[in-house]
């Protein structure tokens, strides 16, 4: 509950939401070049992380959504990085990049089945009035056919995403195993193009 006083009220929207936000970007920098040594987050990963560590709030869209006019990706959860539940692991990944008609490669392996699995691409783009660059993601689960794609509802079509310089792979039940992460370079014509990976869950 919140305290009460005549001093103070409360209010919610971006011009709070902003501020808080950048309180956390800051922490999230400390906290990789601390905690986890990464000599030099670029700002593409500080955003991976924080998208890729959001937590969906019910009710805005239908359930397996990656992301709506609402809410976005979701409420920024800094906890979920710093003090994650047990057995829950962050990875990352920067300082590649692609070029049209390229790909990067990246695995990660699942220790335990059935948990949740959050996979984000993010990179600053050539400036411009809509997207220059467009980068996709594609997820191969272990079996090696089960594929997903950045932006799409978990199990929804492979429809690529070319509006965006951020996305999302949702796996609510992953399996265990070892997990194929790809950036494609879809149409890069101001490049290349350096991108930043980050997954969160189970993982060994």
């Amino acid at each position: 509950p919140f305290p009460t006083s005549s001093k103070y009220f409360y209010m919610g929207g971006t011009s709070m939401a902003t501020p808080l936000t950048a309180g956390l970007v800051a922490a999230l920098r400390q906290h990789l070049k601390r905690d986890r040594r990464v000599t030099n987050p670029s700002a593409a990963l500080l955003k991976a992380v924080l998208i890729v560590s959001a937590s969906r709030l019910p009710d805005t869209a239908p359930a397996g959504t990656v992301l709506d006019s609402h809410q976005g990706f979701g409420r920024v959860d800094l906890a979920r990085v710093v003090k994650p539940a047990a057995g829950v692991t962050l990875w990352t990944s920067q300082g590649s990049s692609v070029s049209t008609g390229q790909s990067r490669r990246r695995t990660i392996t699942v220790r335990t089945a059935g948990a949740p699995l959050r996979i984000a691409l993010a990179y600053a783009d050539y400036p411009g009035a809509a997207l220059v660059n467009n980068l996709n993601l594609v997820v191969t689960a272990p079996d090696g056919t089960t594929r997903r794609v950045g932006n799409q509802p978990d199990g929804g079509p492979l429809v690529f995403d070319t509006a965006n310089n951020v996305e999302v792979v949702h796996v609510a039940n992953a399996a265990a195993g070892t997990w194929t992460v790809e950036v494609i370079g879809s149409n890069v014509p101001q490049g290349p193009q350096r991108f930043a990976l980050a997954a969160i869950g189970k993982l060994a």
